[in-house]
């Protein structure tokens, strides 16, 4: 008797040691499952006097979805974010978002691409000042060789950070997934 106790008493705290509040509990008939791959390319453009090049990034997000489907007319609503980081200043900043209606089959799944966003940015790198070649010194009027120097450039632009997709129906939460993990919680969403 003791032991069954324990597991009682255990099985009724979990959902609220593990985070969930009781005002935002799910049915489990309604909740959906959200499973995103993220399908992209760079483009990359040479600098001059560097061994560095500006990255373009092409990123679109593969969501299926799956779960009960309902009959009639469904209000669920999926919402997704792609987000960026500023290489100048680090702030996360979401680049483009979106939202569809959630239509799944009788089977109860569906897939959704979206659109493809881009960004591009700079890597930190040095640039070739000076020549080397054969010149006068306007100084002191001596032939020589210039000097050779490297001059540090900052980074700069925007490189593809992450995604959020939520599956809402009005403010409840039934379905989420998010690379890295709280990125929509911890950014600003794109007005």
């Amino acid at each position: 008797m003791k032991a069954f106790c324990v597991l009682t008493v255990a099985s009724l705290l979990l959902p609220l040691s593990l985070g969930a509040r009781a005002d935002q509990m799910v049915a489990a008939n309604d909740r959906v499952r959200v499973e995103v791959k993220v399908d992209g390319n760079n483009d990359r453009k040479d600098l001059a006097k560097t061994s560095t090049d500006a990255v373009t990034q092409h990123k679109s997000l593969e969501i299926a979805l799956s779960g009960k489907a309902r009959v009639g007319a469904d209000a669920r609503v999926v919402k997704w974010t792609v987000y960026a980081k500023n290489l100048r200043n680090n702030n996360v900043k979401a680049l483009e978002s979106g939202e569809f209606k959630l239509a799944l089959d009788a089977q109860g799944a569906a897939k959704v691409t979206t659109k493809e966003v881009s960004c591009t940015y700079t890597p930190e790198h040095s640039v070739v000042e000076g020549n080397g070649a054969v010149g006068v010194n306007p100084r002191n009027g001596k032939t020589g060789r210039n000097q050779q120097r490297m001059r540090r450039v900052e980074a700069e632009g925007e490189r593809y950070l992450g995604y959020s997709v939520k599956v809402m129906d009005g403010t409840q939460v039934l379905g989420e997934a998010s690379d890295p993990m709280g990125i929509g919680d911890k950014a600003p969403e794109k007005k």
